[in-house]
C-alpha cells in the first residue's frame, strides 16, 4: 500500500485514531516483505516513531516473507522481533 502512495510515517500520523491493526514488513520497490526490518525502503525506524507518537495501543503484526534470502528465516524473524521490541519497548 505504501510504495508509490506517499510516506508511511505521514500516513500513520494522518490516520491516527482510526487504525485498528498494523502489519509491519520492509521491502524494496521490487517487492514488499523481502527485506529484514530497517534494511528496505520502508523506513521502519521513522514509522515506529510515528506509531509511538500517535499513542497507538493495538496489535502490531510482523509480516515479513524474506523473499530472496537463502539464510535461515528463523534467524531473520528473531532479529526482526528484537528490532520491534526495541522500537516499541
Amino acid at each position: 500500500m505504501f510504495f508509490g502512495a506517499g510516506e508511511p510515517r505521514d500516513m500513520l500520523r494522518d490516520l491516527a485514531g482510526r487504525i485498528c491493526q498494523i502489519h509491519v514488513k520492509d521491502g524494496t520497490p521490487e517487492g514488499m516483505g523481502n527485506r529484514p526490518l530497517g534494511a528496505g525502503h520502508g523506513n521502519f525506524p521513522e514509522c515506529a516513531e510515528a506509531i509511538r507518537e500517535t499513542g497507538y495501543q493495538g496489535w502490531i503484526v510482523l509480516e515479513n516473507e524474506y523473499k530472496g534470502f537463502r539464510r535461515d528465516h528463523k534467524m531473520l524473524m528473531e532479529r526482526d522481533i528484537a528490532r520491534m521490541k526495541e522500537a516499541f519497548a
